[in-house]
C-alpha cells in the first residue's frame, strides 16, 4: 500500500521531506508527495537529506530545462533588458515634480541611498512629473494616477515598490492626499 502524503502551503522541501520520512518509518510504507510541481516518494528507511537532494537535482534539472526554453530564453532577454534600463535610470537625476515637502523628500533621498530606495524614489519622482503634466491639462489625480502608473515604472518595480512610492508621494507631493485617495479606494 502506497500513502500520499500533501506537503503545506510555503513549507520548506527538507522540512517535508523529514515529515514524509517520519510518517514512512511509522507507517512501513512507501509515501508519495508533490513538492512545487515534483513528484517524489519516499520509503522506510530513507532519509530526508536524500530525498531533499533528489528534490533539489530534479528542481535544477527542471529550471535548466526552462532556460533553453523558448519562454526561459525570452525571459533572460526580457530580464537583461529590465536590467540595462535600470542601469541607464539610475545615473539619471530624479525627476522634478511638484513637492510639498522638499525636508520630507530630501530626508528620503538621503535615508535611501541602496538600488531599491533610489528605484522607489526614482519611480515616485517619474510618476508625479507624469501625472503634474496630466493635472495641469485639467485631468484629475485618479485618472492621471491610472493612465500613467505603468508608463512611469521603466525600471520593473514590484508590487511592494509601488506602495512604497504611493506612500512617498502621499507625504512629499502637493497632490499626495488625493492619490492617497485614489490608492485606498483600488485595493
Amino acid at each position: 500500500m502506497t500513502l500520499t502524503y500533501t506537503p503545506l502551503p510555503g513549507g520548506h522541501v527538507y522540512t517535508e521531506c523529514e515529515e514524509v520520512v517520519r510518517v514512512a518509518n511509522l507507517t512501513g510504507q512507501k509515501v508519495n508527495f508533490c513538492f512545487n510541481g515534483i513528484d517524489m516518494s519516499a520509503k522506510p528507511g530513507d532519509t530526508a537529506k536524500a530525498i531533499a537532494s533528489k528534490w533539489h537535482e530534479l528542481s535544477n534539472r527542471r529550471h535548466e530545462e526552462w532556460l533553453r526554453s523558448s519562454a526561459g530564453i525570452e525571459s533572460q532577454r526580457r530580464a537583461a533588458e529590465s536590467k540595462r534600463i535600470a542601469e541607464i535610470e539610475s545615473k539619471k537625476p530624479f525627476a522634478s515634480f511638484a513637492i510639498r515637502d522638499p525636508a520630507a523628500w530630501d530626508l528620503l533621498v538621503k535615508n535611501n541611498p541602496e538600488p531599491y530606495g533610489q528605484g522607489v524614489l526614482r519611480y515616485a519622482a517619474r510618476w508625479a512629473w507624469m501625472m503634474d503634466s496630466r493635472i495641469n491639462g485639467g485631468e484629475s489625480v485618479a485618472k492621471s494616477a491610472e493612465q500613467t502608473k505603468h508608463i512611469a515604472d521603466r525600471e520593473g518595480i514590484t508590487g511592494a515598490m509601488f506602495g512604497f512610492a504611493v506612500g512617498v508621494l502621499s507625504r512629499c507631493w502637493v497632490h499626495g492626499d488625493e492619490l492617497k485617495s485614489w490608492y485606498q479606494s483600488t485595493i
